[in-house]
């Protein structure tokens, strides 16, 4: 098949969850032999193009001079839409897959529905989840919820990556029957069998050997509970002194800042995101899958996920998973058979857990291999082969199964 993604942003610029799904997505279907390529921005196209990306890249318009309201602005809507329009004009792309709701399938619409081209939509968080609370979401802005809204009601195809997003799209008033259910994945083999000298990675980052390592992946936000760590530590250094967490991602850096005046010294360590080399399209980067292999446990105090693809990455590289109840974790952890699993903005209670692996090695095997047979069942060759097998639905019939 001819396949092309719509996605506003791709690694090297931007490198969170829907860049990650959307890179290896791109390199599952390529191996399966399909043309595949990326629409996305100016800046990101020509940022991958200087990183030597295999992925080709079909840029966008670029930004005019007057940036306010760039991405949801309806100038900016009937400024992509020629550019979409002219580029399944000249490619005649098969389907097309975009990647959030809003803005990327507001924006694609006119065109893709004037030239009557198949096409799928993913939403990947944000622009379908709301929680007023932390103030996540588009939709917590009355204007950005009318017009996801609407948009949800015209696509023809939707896939759901987890229950959490299924059930989204039902209470907006989806048509079953308009939806299928396709997870991300994740490129277990390379996270499985990473060769990693656990000593070497720990120095590289100041970790002794012997002290019990956690890790965290994800930037600093509220769903993600970041606010929550130096509680946490607090609770667990008063059984393992020695302990060091460290937060990777953009943003972590307040939260070491709030343990020292916390009076928890250095023990909550933040690095910032990990980049892979110019060229590669392996995501997680090989360092980041390093650092995962030097850790012992993987602490994920969400609040609210899409998906929760970390967790399941970090499954792969063999760490057991300390995680919450939290919107879309809770679709694929199950409480102390692959993870240990406590309540949202439970302090105490994950404390608890960490020091139960930390101190329980029956306990840490048994976690580890479950974890690790659920996060084979997630492996991209697979998944890729499901959303071309969607491809092929969307293109028959208006989508309809």
């Amino acid at each position: 098949m001819r396949i092309v993604h719509l996605s506003t942003s791709m690694p090297p610029v931007v490198m969170g969850g829907k860049e990650v799904v959307v890179a290896n997505l791109v390199r599952a279907q390529k191996a399966l032999g399909h043309d595949v390529r990326v629409v996305t921005r100016l800046r990101q196209a020509w940022a991958a193009r200087r990183a030597g990306s295999p992925i080709a890249m079909l840029p966008l318009l670029p930004k005019p001079a007057d940036r306010r309201d760039y991405n949801t602005g309806p100038g900016r809507r009937w400024l992509d839409a020629p550019s979409i329009a002219a580029y399944q004009l000249m490619h005649r792309f098969d389907v097309w897959h975009i990647h959030t709701v809003y803005p990327a399938a507001w924006l694609a619409l006119p065109a893709l529905r004037a030239l009557n081209t198949p096409f799928v939509v993913t939403a990947h968080g944000d622009d379908v989840q709301k929680q007023v609370e932390i103030g996540y979401g588009w939709r917590t802005i009355p204007k950005h919820e009318a017009r996801i809204l609407r948009t949800l009601q015209v696509c023809p195809f939707m896939t759901a990556i987890s229950d959490t997003i299924a059930q989204e799209y039902r209470a907006a008033g989806v048509p079953e029957e308009r939806v299928v259910p396709i997870s991300n994945g994740v490129d277990f083999s390379r996270l499985a069998n990473g060769n990693t000298d656990r000593a070497a990675v720990r120095a590289r980052h100041g970790v002794p050997v012997n002290a019990p390592f956690l890790i965290t992946v994800g930037r600093n936000t509220r769903k993600k509970g970041y606010d929550l760590v130096p509680e946490i530590m607090a609770g667990i250094v008063a059984r393992h002194p020695n302990a060091v967490w460290c937060l990777v991602g953009a943003g972590t850096e307040a939260i070491a800042d709030q343990a020292r005046r916390a009076g928890l010294g250095s023990c909550i360590r933040a690095i910032p995101p990990i980049r892979g080399p110019a060229g590669s399209t392996a995501a997680p980067p090989d360092d980041l899958v390093a650092l995962l292999h030097a850790a012992d446990v993987f602490v994920f105090p969400t609040r609210l996920e899409t998906f929760g693809l970390v967790a399941i990455e970090a499954m792969a590289a063999g760490l057991p998973v300390v995680t919450t109840s939290a919107p879309g974790v809770a679709d694929f952890v199950t409480d102390r058979v692959n993870a240990l699993v406590g309540p949202v903005d439970d302090a105490a209670a994950m404390a608890e857990h960490i020091h139960q692996v930390l101190n329980d090695n029956g306990l840490r095997l048994s976690l580890l291999a479950a974890g690790h047979k659920t996060a084979q069942a997630y492996d991209w060759s697979a998944i890729a082969s499901r959303y071309v097998q969607a491809y092929e639905w969307a293109s028959r019939d208006g989508g309809r199964r």
